[in-house]
């Protein structure tokens, strides 16, 4: 019988990620098992795509996409053991004359299969290394998802899926190191409702919350993919761009401006957005530009008009 050999283990305690300790679990199963294919597949939403693999080409890896409504899959989840089949051509790239999948559960739920496949067939003894592998594989894939959501939920706003706050302070830290360094300026746009408090009484939160979702989303379609977004308090967004034209900027500060206005009167909300654009070209400290992001939108609210200011 073949137990979990000293080196998986060994490498187990030596992984500073989850893919590595996936990646040393597929390394054991071929080199115990003598496998030509085995690759892991994690389950996101009703699809499963491979996570990590040995034995399959790149084509196949990122064109790779099962659902549940797949038969051998299907039977993977309802029958909640293992699987085996003969000369399988969607699961596996190459023929091989025996394949095998195992589920992954977690609590009875599936958070995605191992598959192997070799021209030999798999006695008990095979199946039950294999078993013993998707056991440590289900933990390490729902430990990694569970992580990557936490991750999540700490920089990203809950209600629009812009950066949180304090996830601005983090990233304008690195600008201004990057700026010291390498001599990158950069750009922050400051949009801000004008008297959030008042518009709170006069038309409630979740009016204002659903007027900053649509703003948000507006501003998702509108940016480079390479500009951030974040939610800046509970009352305005902050917009970094870096390496971008004066004018260019200028001209997606007006589009944005519009189509601002355009979201505010089609839900028939009184209000004004104050909008303010910081340059920093030479650097500085993080607590100063804070400050002149909050004078240039303070200028704006008193006069109306859009504001630039560099440091």
């Amino acid at each position: 019988m073949k137990i979990i050999d000293n080196k998986l283990i060994s490498n187990y305690l030596k992984s500073t990620s989850y893919e590595e300790i996936l990646s040393g679990v597929l390394d054991s199963l071929v080199h115990n098992l003598l496998l030509n294919i085995v690759y892991i597949a994690e389950r996101k939403q009703d699809k499963f795509k491979i996570k990590i693999s040995r034995g399959l080409s790149s084509h196949f890896i990122k064109n790779f996409s099962v659902d549940q409504k797949n038969e051998k899959i299907k039977n993977l989840i309802e029958s909640k053991n293992y699987v085996i089949f003969d000369n399988e051509r969607v699961l596996i790239e190459k023929t091989n004359r025996y394949c095998v999948c195992f589920p992954l559960l977690v609590k009875k739920k599936i958070v995605g299969y191992i598959a192997a496949a070799r021209n030999t067939k798999f006695d008990d003894s095979d199946l039950n290394y294999l078993q013993n592998l998707a056991i440590i594989s289900a933990f390490v894939l729902k430990s990694n998802k569970l992580e990557n959501e936490s991750r999540n939920m700490n920089i990203y706003d809950s209600l629009t899926s812009v950066y949180k706050t304090n996830y601005f302070y983090l990233r304008l830290n690195d600008y201004l190191e990057r700026l010291k360094r390498k001599e990158i300026p950069f750009s922050i746009l400051y949009i801000k409702y004008r008297y959030i408090m008042k518009l709170k009484k006069v038309y409630g939160l979740k009016k204002l919350n659903e007027v900053s979702q649509k703003v948000a989303e507006m501003f998702k379609r509108n940016v480079r993919s390479v500009d951030l977004i974040f939610r800046y308090k509970d009352d305005g967004f902050l917009i970094i761009f870096e390496e971008i034209d004066d004018e260019f900027l200028m001209d997606i500060i007006n589009r944005l401006k519009e189509k601002i206005n355009k979201i505010i009167s089609e839900d028939s909300l009184n209000a004004n957005m104050d909008i303010a654009l910081v340059n920093i070209k030479n650097h500085t400290w993080l607590k100063k530009v804070v400050k002149l992001l909050e004078e240039a939108i303070y200028k704006s609210e008193r006069t109306g008009k859009i504001v630039v200011m560099d440091n």
